[in-house]
């Protein structure tokens, strides 16, 4: 974790036990998370992207206004699971059958930034 505890990115945690763990506003982005109890967590405001969640307990988890962008969701529990305002892009996997607009989620549309000539009027 860095020093004020807000990030632990870049890390391998499969089958880890977080049920009912507080993890909001955290930095998470790019960890493993494969098969963990997340069963009742808090991770409002958190990154989550580029992780591993594939096959993850997430029933009664908060995810609200989560960064969810390229991350892992296939096969995950998702029994009352909230994502509203939750963001995801077109790297997000999600489970089959699954509906993130009908879940609250909002999707990310990667910008494309133009850059103009200089114009000169002679």
């Amino acid at each position: 974790m860095d020093g004020d505890g807000s990030s632990i990115s870049s890390l391998f945690y499969p089958k880890i036990n977080l049920f009912g763990a507080d993890l909001s506003e955290k930095n998470l982005a790019n960890i493993e998370f494969s098969h963990a109890n997340l069963a009742y967590s808090n991770l409002q405001g958190s990154n989550l992207q580029n992780s591993n969640l594939r096959g993850a307990d997430l029933r009664f988890a908060n995810l609200r206004n989560t960064w969810l962008c390229g991350a892992n969701l296939q096969g995950i529990l998702l029994n009352n699971t909230d994502f509203r305002g939750a963001n995801f892009d077109e790297k997000t996997r999600f489970p089959v059958n699954f509906n993130p607009i009908k879940a609250g989620m909002v999707k990310v549309i990667p910008l494309t930034i133009v850059k103009r000539e200089k114009i000169v009027t002679l």
